[in-house]
């Protein structure tokens, strides 16, 4: 079998399955329990922030950020957004990810500014700007602006680190402070980044990076922890901003997989940092990416993903043609799993195409579209073969 759908998620590393399964059975007990082994698992649980935000802020910057972990990326947007208020503008745009896009949707928000976008689907940032200077006071002090770092349809990357340092600047020309949110989930660990004092909140999700399902996380700036509204209310875990006892399995196994990530040997390395791993393979990746669109017939498929986008993902489009029947064609036949967008948009009809639609593309191209992406263990034998099956596929079709 030939895998390209990483993007949808991606095979567990099972060295750090392992090591996680072996911690938690010995350390089976309670985080929030008062005797020593439940003291025990809760540092493990610290542990485990530690060696994630060690991959994602710069060392000083450590003390500054809080991870509240959560049942994946999904929910870790929705707490980012559930502090929207009456008084609440968002500031976001129409090709985010459902979980972004739905949060929006059924928040308490006053109002919505949909920002406009490149046919790419990357943020037009002066629209942004223009919109927030627009916004009364009353409004803009308790907004929020919500961009993905990396569009999880088309692969186009967003300049955060200038998105939310503009649009502070902005806010504070009006004596106001905006709260700046990122889903990072097609981000972390493929593109090289920091985050900065001007990014509030990081959503990350486990098994988009070798981890397992069931856990993702809310990276976020201590200081602005007043401004966070549980989405889950009991036991006050998670700093009280989601109540219920940890997935302690689930969180080891995601910083054992943060370890791992990009080393061809599914070891920890030593030798080469987090960083350093990404950087390589996002090169290698990059290689593969361009190396497979070199390979399709330019007369059958039409290009989505603009060229500087991810390196992790491909979206293009056999114009005119049934995507889902390539997809079946290709899996049946040949063995080889693609996507036709975003796996979280396959659950609901309405949705299917809505990225594409909204970026201005039309049905000929939205019902062809096909979205190939990798790992670091994709391998240019299986991109070749790849694109000798999908233009065979998309020949035979009428």
């Amino acid at each position: 079998m030939i895998y390209l759908d990483n993007a949808a998620t991606t095979a567990p590393n099972k060295e750090a399955l392992r090591i996680a399964t072996q911690k938690y059975e010995e350390l089976f007990y309670n985080p929030s329990a008062s005797y020593k082994h439940g003291a025990e698992v809760h540092a493990l649980i610290e542990d485990c922030k530690r060696t994630i935000l060690e991959t994602l802020v710069n060392e000083e910057d450590i003390p500054d950020y809080d991870i509240i972990f959560t049942g994946s990326g999904t929910e870790a947007d929705n707490l980012a957004l559930k502090n929207a208020n009456g008084f609440s503008i968002i500031y976001s745009s129409r090709v985010e990810h459902s979980a972004i896009n739905e949060s929006i949707l059924h928040s308490e928000a006053g109002g919505i500014n949909y920002i406009k976008t490149a046919k790419s689907g990357e943020i037009i940032a002066n629209e942004l700007y223009q919109q927030i200077s627009f916004t009364p006071v009353r409004n803009l002090c308790q907004s929020i602006v919500s961009i993905s770092h990396i569009n999880s349809e088309t692969g186009a990357v967003n300049d955060i680190y200038s998105l939310a340092r503009n649009s502070k600047m902005y806010a504070h020309e009006k004596l106001c402070e905006v709260l700046f949110h990122s889903d990072g989930v097609q981000a972390y660990g493929k593109i090289p980044f920091k985050l900065t004092p001007d990014i509030d909140m990081y959503s990350i999700s486990a098994h988009k990076i070798g981890g397992i399902k069931g856990v993702g996380a809310l990276v976020y700036r201590k200081e602005v922890k007043d401004r966070l509204r549980p989405v889950i209310y009991g036991g006050g875990q998670g700093s009280g901003l989601r109540s219920g006892t940890e997935n302690v399995l689930g969180i080891i196994d995601f910083a054992e997989a943060v370890k791992r990530w990009g080393n061809p040997r599914d070891t920890v390395d030593v030798e080469f940092s987090f960083d350093t791993h990404v950087i390589i393979n996002s090169a290698i990746v990059r290689r593969l990416r361009d190396t497979l669109w070199e390979f399709l017939d330019k007369e059958k498929f039409v290009r989505i993903s603009p060229e500087d986008g991810s390196p992790y993902i491909l979206t293009i489009s056999a114009k005119g043609k049934n995507n889902e029947v390539i997809q079946k064609i290709l899996e049946e036949k040949y063995g080889i799993l693609v996507g036709i967008g975003s796996a979280c948009s396959s659950n609901h009809a309405e949705n299917k195409g809505r990225v594409l639609r909204a970026l201005g593309y039309g049905d000929d191209i939205i019902n062809g579209a096909l979205r190939f992406s990798f790992s670091p263990q994709t391998t240019v034998e299986e991109i070749r073969t790849a694109a000798k099956a999908v233009n065979e596929v998309a020949g035979e079709l009428l």
